[in-house]
């Protein structure tokens, strides 16, 4: 039996045209270390897809792109660091 795919999807955001958000250092440092860790064979071995500071088009085809096509073998991450609001 074949075994399914690792897949993860990386997403930070620390730049925002909005005024009243502050510049984040975090998420785009997060992120890349993140990215590291899963990619080691021995510790995750994932494929892994970055982004960062991205448009919300692009980060919405890229989660589309991670949950289609999938199947029930495959492991998917979505890991998402950034600003949250009500």
């Amino acid at each position: 039996m074949d075994k399914g795919r690792r897949i993860g999807l990386l997403i930070g955001n620390s730049d925002y045209n909005d005024p009243h958000l502050n510049k984040l250092v975090a998420p785009s440092h997060n992120i890349h270390e993140f990215e590291k860790i899963l990619t080691q064979a021995e510790l995750g071995n994932f494929e892994v897809t970055t982004l960062a500071n991205k448009s919300k088009s692009e980060i919405e085809e890229a989660i589309f792109d991670l949950f289609t096509n999938k199947t029930a073998d495959d492991l998917l991450l979505l890991y998402i660091t950034c600003h949250g609001l009500k």
